[in-house]
């Protein structure tokens, strides 16, 4: 038997080959059908072509009679493990239109090469195929292109596959009523402020109980007339679980008040006991953080670790430091960075002590990003005078993980982004 070339699925359903790192799509077949024509991925850039035995339905690949190289291009063999991978999820997102892209994406990419996830799309990009393939698949109903277009909600989508009431608030309110306004248009606008927050019975009453809460706001993957998707997860059974998924206009604070209200109020609808957490981790959105304060002010309030590094690295890209902190031949932007993050970890009483310690020692590129840090997170700006300080918008407490890391407590809300 001579060499053999890799089948893979084509978007169709039909049939690719890869050989050598080369991708063909199919260009025919002889009259008995017995050989198959190949023609190179890239045409018309490249028209190189290869011959092989016609695909089996036993088999996953096919014997190569006639191979020429492409001297036009490289060959890309990660890139063809990722078409093939992209194209079986698509096939899935058809076959089982009931699964949200989010759960085909959780499900199928462990089992896509580490190589080949560099040539994949972004993950908003992929999402937006597969709903388009389910809805497609399923006869699904049209996703409305702005909120305004969002009429009820049909009520199967009201409930869990277990029949059970999943949609506990829809709402739309207005802040600026205008008593000159016609119905009609003062029922538009309002439709613009629409909430929904979705969770079972049961998911409400595991929140309720658990001690720590993670919550987190998402836009990456917010319904594309929502601003952003709110999940609130909690602790159980030593894992990191989504409770309440909620779908949100904008990120004030008065949202985000309105939407910790009716998580309460459907508790009480339940009768299930009052929401006490010990400790909310929530990332750096202060419209979420002062809701959380003015609703459990006995809460342990903790900004997340990850999002507070995340925040910081995008500081170091904003002011042109990223070849200098990736620079394989100096660390030392490197290791100022890790030493002004890792103030976090040092007692809350030492924090400002320690921050002059890293701000001594930084190297030449970092004052700007040291005095961003101090300013946001450790001391605060300084007013005109110059005498006073105004608090920092971040103080060191907010985001402090000496205790949590002493008593292995959750530092991170980075498990619950796997369900975003």
């Amino acid at each position: 038997m001579g060499d053999q070339a890799k089948l893979l699925q084509s978007e169709r359903g039909g049939h690719l080959s890869s050989y050598k790192g080369y991708l063909y799509n199919k260009h025919g077949e002889n009259k008995d059908g017995t050989r198959t024509y190949w023609i190179c991925r890239k045409k018309p850039a490249c028209t190189k072509r290869a011959i092989s035995s016609s695909p089996q339905d036993d088999s996953d690949t096919v014997e190569i009679f006639k191979f020429v190289e492409h001297p036009s291009h490289l060959p890309a063999p990660e890139e063809a493990e990722a078409v093939g991978a992209y194209n079986r999820l698509k096939r899935k997102a058809e076959e089982q239109p009931n699964a949200p892209p989010a759960q085909i994406l959780r499900e199928g990419m462990p089992e896509i090469p580490e190589g080949a996830l560099f040539h994949l799309l972004e993950r908003h990009s992929m999402k937006r195929t597969f709903n388009r393939r389910r809805n497609n698949a399923a006869n699904l109903p049209v996703n409305p292109k702005t909120l305004e277009d969002l009429g009820e909600i049909p009520n199967e989508y009201q409930l869990t596959r277990g029949r059970k009431q999943f949609l506990v608030f829809d709402f739309y309110f207005d802040e600026d009523e205008d008593g000159d306004e016609d119905e009609e248009e003062r029922d538009r606008r309002r439709r613009k402020n629409r909430i929904l927050i979705f969770a079972s019975k049961d998911q409400l009453r595991k929140l309720a109980a658990t001690s720590v809460w993670h919550l987190d706001g998402t836009f990456d993957t917010s319904p594309e007339i929502f601003t952003q998707v709110l999940t609130m997860h909690g602790e159980n059974h030593n894992e990191t679980l989504p409770f309440v998924y909620a779908l949100l206009p904008d990120k004030t604070q008065s949202t985000h008040d309105r939407a910790i209200v009716a998580v309460l109020d459907a508790c009480d609808r339940y009768r299930l006991r009052r929401p006490d957490p010990r400790t909310i981790i929530t990332d750096t959105e202060k419209g979420l953080m002062n809701a959380v304060q003015a609703h459990f002010p006995t809460a342990e309030l903790r900004l997340c670790l990850f999002h507070l590094r995340q925040v910081a690295f995008r500081k170091i890209q904003s002011l042109g430091l990223q070849p200098a902190y990736q620079d394989a031949n100096d660390e030392t932007v490197r290791t100022s960075f890790r030493e002004v993050v890792g103030l976090a970890f040092v007692l809350t009483q030492d924090v400002e002590e320690a921050f002059q310690v890293a701000k001594t020692a930084a190297p030449r590129p970092m004052p700007p990003f040291v005095k961003y840090f101090e300013e946001t997170y450790v001391l605060g700006t300084r007013t005109r005078n110059r005498r006073q300080r105004r608090p920092p918008r971040y103080a060191p407490a907010l985001w402090n993980q000496h205790h949590a890391a002493r008593h292995n407590e959750p530092r991170t809300n980075r498990p619950v982004r796997l369900f975003n």
